[in-house]
């Protein structure tokens, strides 16, 4: 792991996180796809992944669908579904005069699950089928030289239950057909974009992309805003950010119908599907009045800007002909002006159009959309925020190459429409990042950062997160946002924040005299009766009113703590279960992109901070620094939910617990001022129950009083006390490690006992009268020891301070009543 500190060499270096730190992590979905079917060719690979209500859909480059689905886990520790494969579908269409540059295979699966239909692109081809089994629809119905489809409204909830006929985008080489899907594919108008290559759209505005640039277009009166070109190298490219041009006023609507769905009720059908069917025809012919693109480039325009010499002294610019950079009669770069004149110098600008910018247009708010621009796909991108009006707000961000795919996630994770509400969510952009080709180590992987970030806060860094791939794999790695979420568990929750009981067999579980010693603390000796009156309670709870038996106080103590037990894992698990609707995929692997919970990603970079000694691999040396600069990241962060509340609860009460160990366990010489006030702060911050911190003093842990139930606390925490304790043989116990502790330690337990002092009464104190009584004793104890210690060494200043708090200690101390503890 690098970090991102290193600046010498950006490209060499980059900050791979530890999977269980960063934002993000993968957990494998399906482990092998059988890609590959009977007489299908064996270097096929997964294209495209959808999922939605329990069924997963995979394409493939075969040109096939496979159809899984989902059945819920029969294990009751983790709910983890399994797959099975339902059905295999041929998607055939001819291959025949296809452009050369149209993808073959299965391209996208668009769902709908408003109208339980699917959209499927191959071979450039577009097919419809009923959900959730995929039977053909619409008859022989299909839409021929497609290059995208997609385009729903992001404003409308298209996983709900509310059932509507929704408004697909249909992008052919020369036009986007807007096409309302229902009971039959109706058309509702056309708009002459040539070569629309992606698009996201909120209500009746859309952005979209071909292969050179990014435009809004006003899908219900055919206006267009250009906004910029992908390639930041397209010199000849006019903004039109700040013009509002009614680019398609002009251009009619294929036939004579209205741009209106309300057609004629004789008519309507026909006419929709011969505009579906018939769409191939004409694609191959752009539209001769498409608006040149002084604010808008048409695409052979374009293309012939692009391929002139992009050096500012190229011969072509100097030509008073191609002063419009627009102009239809602009030539290709083949006209002869200026033919050899500076010819050797301009070759190398040239070599940029080899290789296309793949554009990428996501909408992470209901008013903004995201675009990425570049100049190589090696060389760092640049994502622009943009608003429906056209004007680019927010900051940029920045990918260290130019993403070959990304997506934007939130809070939400109910699908693939992030929620509208976005400056109080952790919003990420997850961009697929390729490997490095000069580095045969290097993999692909996804680099996650914030795209609401507040400049300043923290946690706000970008980790990257590698992608496990055993191979070479012969198809891309692809991610998308499904339409639906499915849900995942994390066990490594479970395993930590589960409540248990502590049990030291030396310490928490003292026995309990029947008749307590003259000379014991009576408020201890009070407890201890209280304690022993409940036992004999349970002992005597042999019999109901009824007179029927029950079973012995030691089994009902067991069942009873095995029910408790069985509760603590069930709610745990309950904090584990995370939505995911993120899938990633390369070759026949297919992983769920899982938001990391924030108390995992905090839990383990406490554990991060805990290394081993290079002098004894069994000693643990602790980074202070790291945890208390953690700590401190957590004073401002406020919990969203009941998950993250216990887990920041959590992770204060570890990092705490991990500071003070440490502290004990170091050498007197390096307990200076610092090291105790940045220690009893975290203490303070934790609010730790303070018995197990008392455990770890000899001089005070026999002051430690229990109820019947035992001290519970979570079961990361046990691991750490645990390791405090050599481990029992059979005939002895739990024995607590030689601590030195010096005055100075004890001094700031003393505070920090007092300052609990003051927690009485509070009601989130858990088992308050024992916690209360423990404290006191312990109290009491350290007080009269300090005293006589600093009496004995006369130090009269710091001696009388303490018998100060003696006395106000005793003066308050209230006795027990009816031989009942304090409370």
């Amino acid at each position: 792991m690098s970090s991102d500190d290193d600046t010498d060499n950006p490209r060499k270096r980059r900050r791979i996180a530890a999977p269980e730190t960063s934002p993000y992590v993968l957990r494998e979905l399906i482990d092998s796809v059988p890609v590959a079917g009977d007489g299908a060719e064996q270097d096929a690979y997964i294209t495209c992944v959808e999922y939605w209500n329990d069924n997963l859909y995979v394409g493939t480059s075969a040109g096939e669908v496979l159809h899984f689905v989902s059945f819920p886990s029969d294990s009751q520790v983790l709910d983890e579904p399994s797959f099975i494969l339902a059905s295999r579908l041929s998607i055939t269409p001819s291959q025949s005069s296809l452009p050369p540059d149209t993808p073959l295979g299965v391209q996208q699966i668009l769902i709908l699950p408003s109208t339980y239909k699917a959209c499927i692109l191959c071979n450039g081809v577009v097919t419809f089928y009923s959900l959730p089994e995929l039977s053909p629809t619409y008859g022989t119905t299909k839409v021929g030289n497609c290059k995208w489809i997609g385009g729903l409204d992001l404003n409308e909830s298209h996983e709900g239950a509310d059932l509507f006929d929704p408004v697909v985008m249909i992008a052919v080489s020369n036009r986007i057909m807007l096409v309302r899907i229902g009971d039959e594919p109706r058309r509702v108008r056309n708009i002459e974009f040539p070569g629309c290559l992606a698009s996201a759209r909120r209500d009746t505005i859309a952005c979209v992309a071909d292969a050179y640039s990014y435009s809004l277009l006003e899908v219900e009166h055919r206006q267009k805003i250009p906004l910029f070109p992908i390639s930041s190298s397209e010199e000849s490219f006019e903004s039109g950010h700040v013009e509002d041009i009614p680019v398609r006023t002009d251009t009619p609507v294929q036939g004579n119908q209205p741009p209106s769905i309300s057609n004629a009720p004789g008519h309507g059908r026909s006419a929709s599907l011969n505009t579906l069917s018939g769409i191939g025809n004409i694609q191959l012919n752009p539209h001769p009045n498409f608006p040149q693109r002084s604010s808008s480039i048409t695409q052979e325009s374009y293309m012939k800007n692009r391929t002139l010499p992009g050096s500012p002294g190229s011969p072509e610019k100097k030509s008073p002909d191609s002063s419009g950079p627009s102009s239809e009669n602009g030539g290709p770069g083949s006209d002869g002006s200026s033919p050899l004149y500076q010819k050797p110098l301009p070759p190398p600008p040239p070599k940029q159009s080899t290789t296309r910018l793949k554009p990428h247009v996501v909408s992470p708010t209901a008013s903004e959309f995201l675009l990425v621009t570049g100049t190589e796909p090696s060389e760092p991108g640049v994502g622009m925020f943009v608003n429906v009006e056209g004007d680019v707000v927010r900051g940029t961000l920045e990918f260290r190459k130019y993403p070959m795919a990304i997506v934007v996630d939130d809070d939400s994770n109910e699908g693939s429409h992030p929620r509208t509400s976005d400056e109080n969510q952790n919003g990420y952009v997850l961009a697929v990042i390729s490997a490095d080709d000069d580095d045969e180590d290097s993999r692909t992987y996804l680099e996650v950062q914030r795209w609401n970030a507040v400049p300043g806060e923290r946690r706000l860094q970008k980790t990257s997160v590698e992608i496990p791939s055993a191979s070479p794999s012969p198809g891309a790695v692809g991610i998308r946002r499904s339409v639906g979420a499915s849900r995942a568990s994390f066990s490594e929750i479970v395993e930590v924040m589960r409540m248990v009981r502590l049990k030291l067999s030396s310490v928490i579980s003292p026995t309990i005299p029947s008749t307590p010693s003259e000379n014991s603390d009576p408020r201890t000796r009070a407890s201890l009766e209280h304690l022993q009156k409940e036992r004999e309670l349970f002992d005597n709870q042999d019999t109901d009113s009824d007179g029927q038996k029950h079973p012995s106080s030691s089994s009902v103590n067991r069942d009873w703590e095995v029910q408790r037990n069985q509760e603590e894992a069930k709610f745990a698990r309950g904090l584990a279960t995370v939505n995911s609707s993120i899938l990633l995929w390369e070759g026949n692997k297919i992983w769920r992109v899982l938001r990391n919970p924030l108390a995992l990603q905090l839990e383990n970079s406490l554990e991060l901070a805990k290394q081993k000694s290079s002098t004894d691999q069994n000693d643990v040396v602790i980074d202070r620094e790291a945890i208390i600069g953690l700590i401190q990241g957590l004073q401002d962060m406020e919990p969203k939910t009941e998950t993250e509340y216990i887990g920041l609860r959590y992770v204060r009460q570890k990092a705490s617990l991990l500071l003070f160990v440490d502290l004990l366990s170091a050498n007197a010489g390096s307990r200076v001022e610092s090291t105790i006030k940045s220690t009893e702060d975290a203490l303070v911050a934790g609010e730790l129950d303070p018995r197990v911190f008392l455990l770890l003093i000899p001089l005070l842990k026999d002051e430690v009083l229990q109820g019947p139930q035992g001290i519970w606390v979570y079961n990361g925490l046990v691991k750490v006390i645990s390791s405090c304790f050599s481990p029992p043989d059979v005939e002895t116990e739990h024995k607590l490690p030689n601590f030195r502790i010096d005055d100075d330690i004890l001094h700031m337990v003393r505070r920090y006992l007092l300052g609990w002092q003051k927690k009485r009464g509070y009601g989130s104190v858990t088992d308050e009268t024992y916690v209360f009584n423990s404290v006191d004793a312990a109290l009491l104890h350290l007080l009269l020891y300090l005293d006589a210690k600093h009496i004995h060494e006369r130090n009269a200043p710091l001696g009388g301070s303490l018998r100060s708090e003696l006395n106000k200690l005793v003066d308050n101390w209230k006795e027990p009543e009816n031989g009942q503890a304090c409370s």
